[in-house]
């Protein structure tokens, strides 16, 4: 085994243990049935993480029979780990398969993360979805391409906002490189969405040593040379979703969408079946 080799297989296993971790932590503080827990941000993008990025997660919950008979409000919290902060990011499984249609790409990586650790009790469920992936990702190509554009414009907006956690990188360089990494890998995967690549290999930057030193703001950019790049990124980015948006219909493909119904129905059906038995 390579050097190379084996520090992926390090890096795999830190990230197994830190799910693990964070579901036992958020599920002691937040006691509920759930369905599965997933890697998800920069981890999922090869080359795009490394030992400082945060493990964060999200962890899909399934609601009590009692909270379905009376139309409780689905879960949607977020917690963060007591020792650095890491968010788990706990949201009702119906909640989710609802915004899995809307295509938003922070919710539909986790379909394809490496990272996730299933209930056993729901795993042929989980299965099932990440067999279906590509099937449920392409379910509304439009819709994918207006959330990408939304995505960057919010990027844009966040590039010299000085928020609390960034305001000393706003300080030291005038702009937050993680947001600028953002606006171009998305703008990069929407290139190769719209030429048919799978999903997997949208998430997949060309050149990850150049995002990571500018998000990282190592890339020797000046504050006008990253807003002048953002502008430019924006622009192109739109210029794509426009051409696209022209051509087809933003419809989700009525199959896909039974399908995924399907799923849910029948997971949440063995929920209550082993919750009343």
């Amino acid at each position: 085994m390579s050097d190379k080799q084996l520090d992926e297989l390090k890096k795999d296993q830190r990230i197994m243990t830190r799910l693990a971790e964070e579901a036992n932590e958020a599920l002691s503080v937040h006691p509920t049935d759930w369905f599965v827990i997933c890697g998800q941000g920069s981890i999922n993008y090869p080359g795009l993480s490394d030992e400082e990025s945060d493990v964060d997660s999200k962890m899909l919950t399934i609601p009590s029979f009692r909270d379905m008979v009376f139309n409780k409000k689905p879960m949607n919290t977020v917690y963060e780990m007591k020792d650095n902060g890491e968010h788990v990011d706990m949201k009702s499984t119906t909640h989710y398969f609802h915004i899995l249609k809307k295509q938003n790409i922070n919710f539909v990586e986790i379909l394809f993360t490496d990272y996730w650790i299933s209930n056993q009790k729901y795993k042929e469920y989980w299965l099932e979805i990440r067999r279906r992936a590509e099937e449920i990702a392409h379910m509304n190509p439009v819709r994918t391409l207006k959330c990408i554009y939304g995505m960057s414009l919010e990027k844009a907006h966040a590039l010299e906002k000085p928020y609390p956690s960034k305001i000393h990188l706003i300080e030291e360089y005038g702009y937050d490189g993680k947001q600028l990494s953002h606006a171009i890998r998305i703008n990069e995967f929407a290139k190769k969405f719209i030429k048919g690549y799978s999903y997997k290999e949208c998430l997949t930057v060309d050149n990850p040593e150049y995002l990571m030193a500018i998000k990282r703001n190592q890339a020797s950019l000046p504050v006008e040379g990253a807003r002048e790049l953002m502008q430019k990124t924006i622009e192109d980015t739109k210029k794509i979703t426009d051409s696209f948006c022209e051509k087809f219909k933003d419809e989700n493909n009525p199959i896909t969408e039974y399908i995924l119904d399907e799923i849910l129905y029948n997971l949440l059906k063995e929920a209550v079946k082993q919750e009343i038995v």
